[in-house]
């Protein structure tokens, strides 16, 4: 682990609690059309809802960081992503493929599964 990755553990941080106070805002703005509060408060409301997004981004934040093990365990989890040995383009065309195959071939093989079946119940039944 180099400082390189700790840097950018730090800004995935940083994003990851943008991300969480933009739903805050938006829990926030939601609750105050469904408790209408929109109308009536509508000098400070939108601040309000500001300062839940502030408030939930700056938690979560400072949730994260908190704990040294946890930072410990997110850089070591970078280091072994970086041990994987990904697939290269020409592979992942290849089973993108045999998956498409595979997955035609037993929509066909159900298909006439369900024609069978629904002929067969249909002379049973009438």
């Amino acid at each position: 682990m180099n400082k390189d990755d700790a840097t950018w553990l730090k800004v995935a941080y940083i994003a990851f609690a943008g991300i969480i106070g933009f739903l805050g805002y938006k829990a926030a703005y939601t609750m105050s059309i469904q408790m209408e509060w929109q109308e009536r408060y509508y000098d400070w409301i939108e601040y309000a809802q500001y300062g839940v997004a502030l408030l939930f981004a700056v938690i979560t934040y400072w949730y994260i960081t908190a704990s040294q093990s946890r930072h410990e365990y997110f850089l070591a989890s970078l280091g072994e992503l970086r041990k994987v040995a990904w697939p290269t383009f020409d592979d992942t065309k290849r089973m993108t493929a045999i998956v498409v195959v595979v997955v035609a071939i037993f929509s066909f093989v159900l298909w006439v599964f369900d024609m069978v079946w629904s002929k067969s119940l249909s002379l049973i039944l009438t």
